[in-house]
């Protein structure tokens, strides 16, 4: 093995591909936000706990703060252009990127952000923790509600239909096969 030592941001592409996701909050005065995020990571079965990885600079994590809420849209696989340009643009800069994006927001039924419609599955949540970095925050939700469309998704996200991964960059993948474990004999 040749050994290549990294550091910064490359360090953290050894642990991709991972989900794209889009995360939606609202703030105090009800203007939405949302950002791309792949640093996600279920925590706890009962109650339902994800932990996601946010930089204080968005606005998304400004509009979190206030509202104590969010939904977590896992997106289809052909909708990496709009992921990528909902991760690259800021709200301060476009307030309606999600929009612009091509994304249709739609009411949620446990929180009063909205979530995408059309999603592949989405999480209606409440903020529970927030464990601060130099340059990111681990916020925990806790699902209140997680609704996935069964075009997508079974007792796993199916093969045919598969949700955006994200390699790094711009970089996503959108094809994958599953394959089966088995035992060494």
């Amino acid at each position: 093995m040749v050994e290549i030592e990294l550091k910064g941001w490359q360090a953290m592409r050894v642990l991709h591909p991972r989900p794209a996701v889009i995360v939606i909050s609202r703030s105090e005065e009800g203007k939405v936000n949302g950002c791309a995020v792949s640093w996600i990571t279920p925590v706890n079965v009962d109650p339902p706990i994800i932990a996601l990885s946010l930089a204080y600079s968005r606005l998304t994590y400004e509009y979190v703060k206030e509202s104590g809420e969010a939904t977590i849209n896992v997106l289809p696989a052909d909708a990496y252009n709009a992921v990528h340009y909902v991760g690259r643009v800021s709200g301060r800069e476009v307030p309606d990127k999600l929009v612009k994006a091509g994304f249709q927001l739609v009411p949620s039924r446990t929180v009063s952000t909205p979530h995408i419609d059309g999603a592949a599955a989405y999480i209606e949540a409440v903020l529970r923790d927030e464990l601060k970095y130099p340059d990111h925050a681990i916020l925990t939700f806790e699902a209140l509600r997680v609704v996935a469309d069964s075009r997508y998704f079974k007792t796993v996200f199916k093969e045919e239909n598969p949700v955006l991964l994200h390699a790094g960059g711009d970089t996503y993948v959108v094809k994958y096969e599953y394959v089966k474990a088995s035992q060494p004999s």
